[in-house]
Formats: C-alpha cells, sequence, structure tokens
C-alpha cells in the first residue's frame, strides 16, 4: 500500500522538476505544494508582484509503495538529494499532515490541479484513526503564517515527527 513520505532534492529551482519528471515515469506521484507571495516591484516603487514559491523550499511529498519502487531507487533518481529520515529511519507522514497540506487554498501543482490522492474517499476518511487536534491546526497555521522558507520547513519538520505513525 503507497505512503506520503518526504523527500529533499537537491538545490537549485529545476532539480524539484526533474525529481518530479523522472518520478513520473515510474508512476510515482510527486506533491510540491506552493504559496503565491507578493513581492515588491524594483521598477515601480510602491507596487507588487505575485509570485508562486514553494511552501517548503527543498523538500517534496512523494507518494509510493515501498514494496514496489525501492527506496533507494527513488532517493537515486537525478535532483534528488535523499529521503527525509525520522530517528534514522525512513518513515512515511502521517496521512493527516499530509491531507492537512493539501486542504489548504494556497497550496498548487505546477499545472493548477491537485493531485490524485488528495481527495480522500469517505471510508478512507472514516478509517483514519488519529485527525489533527486544534493544537496541530493551529501549529499547521503558524507553519502556513511564517514569512521565511527555512524556518517554515524547520516548523513542518517537528509537527510531521511529532505526528508520526
Amino acid at each position: 500500500m503507497g505512503r506520503w513520505y518526504l523527500a529533499c532534492h537537491k538545490t537549485g529551482k529545476h532539480n524539484a522538476f526533474k525529481v518530479q519528471m523522472f518520478l513520473a515515469r515510474l508512476n510515482v506521484e510527486v506533491f510540491i505544494p506552493q504559496i503565491c507571495c507578493r513581492q515588491p516591484r524594483s521598477d515601480r516603487p510602491g507596487h507588487f508582484r505575485s509570485v508562486l514559491e514553494p511552501l517548503f523550499p527543498g523538500y517534496l511529498f512523494i507518494y509510493f509503495d515501498p514494496e514496489v519502487h525501492h527506496t533507494s531507487k527513488i532517493a537515486a533518481c537525478p535532483g534528488m538529494n535523499h529521503l527525509v529520515r525520522f530517528g534514522g529511519v525512513i518513515s512515511p507522514l502521517h496521512e493527516a499532515v499530509v491531507a492537512e497540506v493539501m486542504q489548504l487554498v494556497l497550496t498548487v501543482n505546477p499545472d493548477g490541479s491537485r493531485p490524485t490522492n488528495a481527495v480522500m474517499s469517505d471510508e478512507l476518511q472514516a478509517q483514519e484513526i488519529q485527525v489533527l487536534t486544534d493544537a496541530q491546526r493551529r501549529q499547521m497555521q503558524q507553519v502556513i503564517e511564517e514569512k521565511d522558507g527555512t524556518a517554515r520547513c524547520a516548523l513542518f519538520y517537528a509537527l510531521a515527527e511529532t505526528i508520526r505513525d
């Protein structure tokens, strides 16, 4: 059964899409949440430009089954740095954490659509044993409201580690 994992890609703005294209050929789904930010224009003082930037710079979510696609094959794809380890072990993220990220209005895929696994069936939602508490939802909101991408990554990493399976 497939699960969501957190992966770190190499620096450079095209490596995330290089990973996404390679893994698409392996039928592995990749989710790169992005956020729309307003940046001041240098050519027109007082005016702003809307820019899409990664919600978690350097990180992407990968949905795969380790029994079908070995983690070494995933980690060896071009542009990939490594799969994120929690306590030294590659472990999946909790479905509630990924579902919460996907529920955010601010997340989009490069083509503007939501990932196919983003819409969870009613049966899967009913089977979900652990859902995010109000405190965890507030913590997720703090992650989103953080302006610095590196700090957002650290806050999300800490949240994901506390809600592991």
